[in-house]
């Protein structure tokens, strides 16, 4: 497990130290700066669960907020907003809402079964 750098408020790791943790500890999807508030580190996962495993190492305390978003398909979104060695760290999880499957009613089954 790596250990989180010595830093003050004022101070942050260099951007490719916090990747190579971030890379050591886990398999995100992307990693990125983003664009329009360069001091925020952007990470995405894809799950869940891996985005809390990555809460409890990196920003403790937090906990992840869960919602549904329709970009197309419906996906779920999950993420978590925080500060980790003088960044702002934004983790993110999407991964889609997969319906649940309907048997098929007796009926439909047998029609089914005559074009056999």
């Amino acid at each position: 497990m790596t250990t989180v750098p010595k830093t003050t408020d004022n101070e942050r790791i260099p951007r490719r130290q916090a990747f190579a943790e971030f890379l050591l500890f886990g398999n995100p999807t992307k990693l990125r700066q983003d664009d329009i508030e360069p001091d925020t580190l952007v990470v995405h996962v894809d799950s869940l669960d891996e985005l809390e495993r990555w809460c409890a190492r990196f920003l403790p305390g937090h906990k992840a907020s869960v919602c549904q978003v329709d970009s197309g398909e419906v996906d779920r979104l999950a993420y978590a907003n925080g500060k980790w060695a003088g960044w702002t760290l934004k983790l993110r999880a999407v991964w889609p809402i997969v319906p649940p499957v309907a048997e098929l009613d007796a009926e439909t089954r047998a029609e089914l079964e005559q074009v056999r």
